[in-house]
């Protein structure tokens, strides 16, 4: 299994660029309809749907969603990603890569 650290850098990487950001699903394809976040006509996600998929194969760990609620400063139970979706969904794409670096230092900082 991936490191938390590891999730996060790469959905950070996958949504570096606005082309390739999503708001209003969790994965988007060209013509901006939503899909699964692992579907190869997948060209956009929110930072849920881009944690997800770079989870790979396994499940996404608790370290990873908690790293993130803390981060979002949320009480919501890890067992959501509406909340991170939500973040997504209601601020910037700079706000949402500022996210994403606070949780990678988090992550860091926590050995995950």
């Amino acid at each position: 299994m991936k490191t938390a650290a590891q999730v996060l850098r790469e959905a950070r990487e996958l949504i570096s660029d606005p082309e390739r950001w999503a708001q209003g699903a969790w994965a988007k394809n060209a013509p901006g309809h939503s899909v699964q976040t692992r579907a190869p006509e997948a060209v956009s996600w929110c930072a849920a749907g881009a944690i997800y998929r770079c989870a790979g194969n396994s499940d996404l760990s608790i370290d990873t969603r908690e790293l993130l609620y803390d981060v979002i400063g949320s009480n919501i139970s890890p067992d959501s990603g509406h909340v991170i979706a939500e973040f997504n969904d209601t601020h910037t794409h700079a706000e949402v890569l500022e996210m994403f670096d606070r949780a990678i230092a988090l992550a860091e900082e926590r050995q995950l």
